[in-house]
């Protein structure tokens, strides 16, 4: 009797693909699985939490190792200044649920608004969302509308100022101080939102104050005498508040809000310090102005040393005080000014 061979695997498959050629059927090679879904919620954390953890969710556990790239990627929220750039790659464990990635969040002093981030995610091995939100919330008192970071600015800064002239420095040496001029007013900063140049608004976390009036009353004597009051169109000069700078004298104290102030007469070919010496008609403003002495009626120093850094901060921006009467300023001067109202931003 005749048996027919068994066939082998090999000729099997063979006769099955000629067959449904034969049969004009064309067999489909077995559906892949389905990429498991991964979820990833936005994320809302304040200044103070130090990192914000995204994390990765399946409704299932996972069939197999799942591989995910991330990357971070700046919005209202910089790189740098408000969090940290990263990336890298997250894996979700064989069996597993869930997977955490974290981002450093920088903690800083300044009041700012509510900002955000994304942090972008890809993966051949699962299906994940595009990107995930992640909310900074200020604890700086910052947050809310109207203001930068919802925190009362004062719409203008007023108050009385003072000082007296010492000894004239100048590129060669000093002179004696044979000229002296004092002087004592108030005068009144108003707050400006836009650089009056570009006429955009100025960079943030930085507040620029400028006079608005002033009424501050003079008296020269020694070999030159003469008296006036200096009025907002004389001066030159502004308080920048929150200041973005860097060096000596800015953001020595996480604690305080630096400032600046410098107010000084303009100078001018007829000068607005007129006076008499000897019967010649003079001009004492480069003593206390920007002509070739130097010199303010009010400036607190960011760079000078010798100046106390309670010179330079304030702890609640609505109040400015302080004396300087450094070896290297040619003048003292003191200020005690008041910040008012709320300015919009």
């Amino acid at each position: 009797m005749w048996h027919p061979r068994r066939l082998g695997a090999a000729q099997l498959s063979l006769t099955l693909v000629l067959s449904s050629v034969a049969l004009g059927v064309a067999l489909s090679p077995p559906a892949s699985a389905a990429k498991p879904a991964v979820k990833a919620p936005s994320v809302a954390v304040t200044e103070r939490a130090g990192k914000a953890v995204v994390v990765l969710k399946l409704a299932k556990r996972a069939p197999k190792r799942l591989k995910v790239a991330w990357a971070t990627k700046p919005g209202s929220a910089h790189a740098g200044k408000d969090f940290k750039a990263a990336r890298g790659t997250v894996v979700v464990a064989k069996g597993k649920r869930s997977a955490r990635l974290s981002v450093r969040i920088v903690n800083d002093a300044i009041a700012e608004p509510t900002e955000s981030f994304t942090v972008t995610l890809r993966s051949a091995t699962a299906k994940v969302p595009g990107r995930v939100r992640v909310t900074i919330r200020d604890d700086d008192g910052g947050g809310g509308p109207g203001v930068p970071g919802g925190l009362a600015y004062p719409h203008a800064i007023s108050g009385p100022v003072s000082g007296h002239t010492k000894v004239a420095v100048y590129s060669g040496g000093t002179i004696s101080d044979d000229l002296h001029v004092a002087w004592s007013g108030t005068v009144t900063l108003a707050y400006q939102h836009n650089d009056p140049i570009l006429g955009t608004p100025w960079g943030r976390s930085e507040l620029h104050y400028v006079v608005q009036s002033a009424s501050i009353s003079w008296t020269a004597s020694g070999t030159c005498t003469g008296s006036g009051t200096l009025t907002a169109g004389q001066l030159t000069g502004e308080l920048l508040l929150d200041e973005a700078k860097a060096g000596p004298g800015h953001d020595e104290d996480a604690r305080y809000w630096d400032y600046s102030i410098y107010l000084a007469p303009v100078s001018g070919p007829s000068g607005n310090l007129p006076v008499m010496c000897g019967g010649t008609p003079g001009n004492a403003g480069p003593r206390v102005g920007q002509g070739g002495f130097g010199g303010a009626l009010v400036y607190n120093g960011h760079a000078t040393a010798d100046q106390p850094a309670s010179n330079r901060y304030s702890a609640t921006r609505f109040a400015f005080a302080g004396t300087a009467d450094p070896a290297t300023l040619t003048y003292d001067n003191t200020w005690q000014l008041t910040g008012s109202g709320t300015a919009a931003r």
